[in-house]
């Protein structure tokens, strides 16, 4: 079995060149890739920061997705669906997160699609600390619009500076 050894984002020809252990190098020419799919704006630049910035990620995300839908069965079209065959929306997954609370027993009142989002962000800069990446992720056009993503509480900061041992 071939395994993925390396993944590399080729900036003058626009495309991911991947390595398998037996030698062999398969390319991805992300323009058609972007042209083939009708993608927005916005989608297009989550690619180009995904294949830029993770391209190893990139490769392994794309044959997992493409063995879930070789394992489900599906040829074209959207990879998930709803029981009657259309793409999963926001509605969709925000009904999941409101019965996966329920079963975990968190106030439903209290759970938001867009949290999931805030916890990505503060998840990111945490490990990366690079506000200005993280707007262009999330596209903000304006970093002030992130930091508030990333505020954090006056319980938080009081125990940062604890953990410094500064103050008696």
């Amino acid at each position: 079995m071939t395994k993925l050894i390396h993944a590399f984002y080729n900036m003058d020809t626009n495309s991911v060149e991947l390595t398998y252990n037996d030698g062999s190098v398969l390319t991805i020419d992300c323009e058609k890739v972007e042209n083939h799919y009708d993608v927005t704006n916005g989608q297009m630049a989550d690619l180009d920061w995904l294949l830029y910035n993770a391209a190893m990620e990139y490769a392994k995300l794309k044959k997992m997705l493409l063995d879930y839908a070789k394992k489900n069965g599906i040829r074209s079209g959207a990879i998930f669906i709803t029981r009657n065959g259309k793409p999963l929306d926001r509605s969709n997954i925000w009904a999941q997160m409101k019965s996966l609370c329920k079963a975990a027993g968190v106030k439903a009142s209290k759970v938001f699609l867009h949290n999931l989002r805030k916890l990505f962000a503060r998840t990111f800069y945490g490990i990366e600390k690079e506000i200005a990446k993280l707007a262009d992720i999330l596209g903000h056009s304006s970093i002030d619009t992130t930091r508030i993503y990333i505020m954090t509480t006056g319980t938080e900061h009081r125990r940062k500076i604890e953990r410094l041992g500064l103050v008696v």
